[in-house]
């Protein structure tokens, strides 16, 4: 089981955007569940997921039009969530959420 770290960015962000919510619960559970021990393992869960080097990776929300940026500890079997928001505002920012 994965822990995942900033959990409130993703209560945050489904306040202001309603339309994430249900995703976003679907999303957080599916992670815990996981036992990823390397980077392919993720991509078996989500083939959508953008691995940027071994330990960072993005994650495609809702039809590609959000992402979640994160990092991944396969030892310590931990994400910590960095930040939500579309591309436009990952791309501009370093702290969205």
């Amino acid at each position: 089981m994965y822990k995942i770290i900033n959990a409130q960015v993703l209560i945050y962000f489904w306040q202001r955007h309603p339309e994430t919510e249900d995703f976003l619960k679907a999303w957080y559970f599916d992670v815990k569940a996981q036992s990823w021990r390397k980077p392919a393992d993720v991509l078996l869960t989500f083939p959508k997921a953008i691995l940027e080097d071994d330990d960072r990776i993005s994650f495609p929300l809702i039809k590609d039009h959000y992402f979640l940026r994160g990092g991944l500890h396969y030892r310590s079997k931990t994400l910590a969530i960095r930040c939500v928001g579309s591309l436009h505002q990952l791309n501009n920012s370093k702290t969205i959420s």
